[in-house]
């Protein structure tokens, strides 16, 4: 499914005003964003999407916000900024984000990033924008590094090449900037819009199917499999997944109705699919996980049995809205110093003007929540790493065999844990991202990221 935004013309009244619970970033944005992304590596929030003004000033496609102004990235995407060619017109769509190998990554629809042709990635290293040495032939939809499958970095879309490479809307880049394919399934339907790994596997998502394998797929090493039953429902799709207490998330459209055991949101845990607390009323476009809460942002009107307007939280067995009353929908979310902005097609939160981008403040906010818990957490799950970021060391609640990779997907640290706490110490690594796989005796397998400041 091409994540192409279908933004709602309707707009629906304000109902009520619960006081400022949301703030706006200076002006805003005066188009909808598709993706943030807040880098805890040179602390910036970044937005990506179909706009050309951040505030007052020309910022076309990308923008950064550093807590209190945004600023461009030089020229951004489809704007020759030397020229000053077409200044006021909308570029193409950025749809993802993402850090590896200390420079920004960005994916979507463009063909130039500054003044260099750069067709639908792109690379940023802090002051001046960068082509790769080759690229994919379509829109790409997402970006994860990915260094334990041979590659440093996965990306999905719509594309049918990657490089020189026959690639089926998925591909990897390795360490010498070559892409290679995952062979195997040449998918059927539509494009791939999100990937993430789970117990060591790399799970892809979208309106694709092969066979056996509708609209999500997991890549083992050596083959796509299918994930249990797959997405059921005609249509039905994949909008974004996350790893959220050892389960996978994964929301789009899809009905209990068609077989599902969800409405628009459901998990996995590595065997079977099941409910998420009653699912939602409609789907979402982006989950994120923060503090041990899951956050979803979308179209959606309600949560479990509770209203929750545009975003709702689970804390892993109750779902609550956060009171808000929102004029157009949230497209997609970010904590960015620890504090959740959101962005989206809303020019109105409760009763005060906020063009398409947000940060929360909480202001005389009283959450409402669901009062029958449908999950629970399971204690022999339960994985624990913090602080992360840090300085280098880390404090992990878990016991397995711990192995460390740097984004090259070399083996940097190994280690038996065997207390209820370990602390590890990685000051002596560079800065930067690592990833780390906890091995449990039941074979489980869990991983995650750790950043180093």
């Amino acid at each position: 499914m091409k994540r192409i935004l279908f933004l709602l013309l309707s707009v629906f009244p304000v109902i009520f005003a619960n006081g400022q619970n949301w703030k706006k970033l200076k002006g805003g944005l005066n188009g909808v964003p598709n993706v943030l992304f807040g880098d805890t590596i040179d602390n910036f929030l970044y937005a990506g999407g179909k706009f050309n003004k951040a505030d007052t000033s020309i910022s076309v496609g990308i923008t950064k916000w550093d807590g209190d102004n945004f600023s461009r990235l030089g020229c951004g995407v489809d704007w020759d900024c030397i020229t000053n060619l077409c200044p006021n017109c909308f570029p193409q769509n950025v749809w993802t984000i993402a850090r590896y190998n200390n420079e920004l990554y960005i994916g979507g629809a463009f063909s130039k990033a500054g003044n260099i042709s750069a067709k639908y990635i792109a690379k940023w290293d802090g002051s001046k924008w960068d082509s790769l040495n080759s690229t994919v032939n379509n829109i790409t939809l997402r970006l994860i590094p990915c260094p334990l499958f041979s590659g440093n970095l996965c990306a999905c879309g719509d594309f049918t090449l990657a490089g020189s490479t026959s690639a089926s809307n998925v591909a990897r880049m390795n360490i010498m900037n070559s892409w290679l394919a995952f062979g195997g399934t040449i998918w059927s339907g539509g494009g791939i819009s999100s990937m993430a790994i789970y117990n060591g596997d790399l799970y892809v998502g979208g309106n694709m199917w092969s066979g056996s394998m509708s609209k999500i797929s997991r890549w083992n090493g050596f083959s796509w499999q299918p994930v249990g039953s797959g997405i059921l429902g005609n249509p039905a799709y994949i909008n974004d997944m996350i790893v959220y207490n050892n389960e996978l998330y994964v929301t789009g459209y899809f009905k209990q109705s068609d077989g599902n055991p969800g409405n628009y949101v459901q998990k996995w845990n590595g065997t079977t699919w099941s409910d998420v607390g009653g699912g939602l009323d409609d789907y979402a476009w982006d989950l994120e996980v923060h503090n041990g809460k899951l956050y979803a942002g979308g179209v959606f009107q309600n949560a479990g049995n509770i209203t929750a307007k545009y975003i709702a939280v689970w804390d892993g067995n109750k779902w609550c809205g956060l009171g808000s009353n929102f004029d157009n929908v949230i497209t997609c979310l970010s904590f960015y110093k620890d504090t959740l902005y959101i962005g989206g097609a809303f020019k109105v939160i409760d009763t005060d003007s906020i063009s398409h981008i947000a940060k929360w403040v909480g202001g005389n906010y009283i959450d409402t929540c669901s009062t029958v818990g449908i999950s629970e957490i399971s204690n022999s799950n339960y994985i624990s790493v913090y602080p992360n970021p840090s300085q280098g060391r880390f404090s992990i609640e878990a016991k397995g065999d711990l192995a460390i990779y740097n984004v090259l997907g070399e083996k940097i640290y190994t280690e038996k844990l065997v207390s209820e706490k370990t602390e590890i110490d990685l000051a002596d690594k560079p800065k930067g991202i690592y990833f780390y796989q906890i091995t449990a005796e039941e074979k489980n397998i869990v991983t995650g990221k750790l950043v180093v400041q």
